[in-house]
């Protein structure tokens, strides 16, 4: 892995010695070759400005911060596979699996949420990330959610906090990355004609066993799927010590449920928002 040599040019001890003490920044020297990676997110951010030419980071980490458009995605140039792997995991003796199945919306303590949204619509099941930083287990263990998704090696923690593994991703990796770019938000309008052709594309083709498909074909069900989320927002919105993070996502369910119904009627969440803003200019 060769880096331009002319990084050298110009760079006194002390410069380096600044610059190895940055955060989430270390400098790997092989002969007169001078490589800088980094760690973090504000490591990939000094690959994305060019400060510098290489990101060296856990592909757990770089896979949320795509998922969550922070970034786009980069070239990965190298990877190294590691023990660990994410997991999702519950008090042991608890029938977990079967609730899953069972489509109950079950509250994940993670750092990881919109990894554990993609897990959960892919298998179909029913999961309210909680989104909280450093250690997750003991969420679970005290009984503030019902279950935790985060990154394990040994397992070792999982069991000590009384916890069993319900399910688990494949190996991470250490991945080597260069000319990440910080990604471009889209325009409102952009992000919710996404939001409206998937609901579209789900009515199309609803996966069978999905909360789609069922509400596609019971309306009674969508009718008290749609009375229940609104509910629950209400609680979570009168609860003042509920966190924005269960606001947001009860909000998220009720707008699902509404979308549902408007999807089918040729309507969309859009049509609602732009009668509103013509209201909010009389």
């Amino acid at each position: 892995m060769k880096i331009d040599n002319q990084l050298l040019h110009g760079l006194s001890s002390k410069d380096l010695l600044c610059q190895i003490y940055l955060r989430g920044v270390f400098i790997a020297r092989s002969g007169d070759i001078l490589v800088h990676f980094a760690r973090d997110e504000r490591g990939l951010d000094l690959v994305s400005s060019g400060q510098r030419q290489l990101g060296f980071i856990g592909s757990d980490r770089l896979d949320e911060w795509i998922l969550d458009g922070s970034f786009e995605e980069p070239e990965v140039i190298d990877c190294v596979p590691i023990k660990c792997r994410l997991v999702l995991a519950g008090l042991a003796g608890v029938p977990n699996r079967q609730r899953l199945f069972d489509g109950e919306e079950l509250v994940t303590t993670t750092s990881y949420p919109y990894t554990t949204r993609k897990v959960s619509r892919v298998n179909a099941w029913n999961l309210v990330p909680e989104f909280v930083e450093g250690g997750c287990e003991g969420e679970v263990a005290s009984g503030l959610s019902d279950l935790v998704y985060d990154i394990t090696d040994t397992g070792n923690t999982i069991r000590d906090n009384g916890l069993e593994i319900i399910d688990q991703s494949d190996r991470l990796s250490l991945v080597v990355v260069r000319g990440i770019k910080r990604a471009t938000k889209p325009d409102l309008r952009e992000q919710i004609m996404r939001i409206v052709d998937t609901y579209r594309s789900r009515i199309l083709s609803p996966k069978i066993g999905s909360l789609t498909s069922l509400l596609l074909r019971d309306e009674n069900e969508a009718v008290k799927k749609l009375g229940s989320e609104f509910t629950e927002l209400l609680q979570e919105l009168l609860d003042d010590e509920s966190t924005s993070d269960r606001v947001v996502s009860e909000g998220a369910d009720l707008l699902y449920a509404v979308s549902m119904f408007l999807t089918k009627r040729g309507l969309s969440i859009l049509d609602i928002l732009e009668e509103d803003i013509r209201r909010s200019l009389r």
